[in-house]
Formats: structure tokens, C-alpha cells, sequence
């Protein structure tokens, strides 16, 4: 992985696999083409560790706040 986040992330993905049997991980994918987003990251992950944690991914969003008053 070729960033400190990328590395901290799948070790904190990991640390679940291995202590509370995560299964599934929910991730995020831009609906265009992207350079980076949680698949690019997920195939370096399971390059990686190689197991068979399960990636299902939503479309990217926008939030929207309303100001509280």
C-alpha cells in the first residue's frame, strides 16, 4: 500500500477480521472514474491479507446540513 493512511486503514480492517469476525466491510465507489476510491483500495487490501472479507459498496454522496435554529 503505498500510503500511511492506506496502511492504518487496512490494519484497522484487519484488527476487526481477526477479533470481532467481520465479514462484510461497507465502502464507498464513485459513479465515474476515479483514480482512488474504497475498490482500488479493497483489491490492494485483499492483495495484502488475501481473505475473504466480503466488500459491498454505495454511491459516493453529498450530505446536507441545515444550520440548527
Amino acid at each position: 500500500m503505498d500510503s500511511e493512511y492506506a496502511r492504518l486503514e487496512a490494519a484497522d480492517i484487519q484488527y476487526f477480521v481477526e477479533t470481532r469476525n467481520t465479514l462484510i466491510k461497507l465502502g464507498w465507489k464513485f459513479s465515474g472514474v476515479s483514480k482512488f476510491d474504497e475498490s482500488k483500495f479493497d483489491a490492494e487490501y485483499h492483495t495484502a491479507f488475501g481473505n475473504d472479507l466480503l466488500s459491498i459498496y454505495t454511491a459516493s454522496g453529498k450530505i446536507l446540513l441545515t444550520p440548527p435554529g
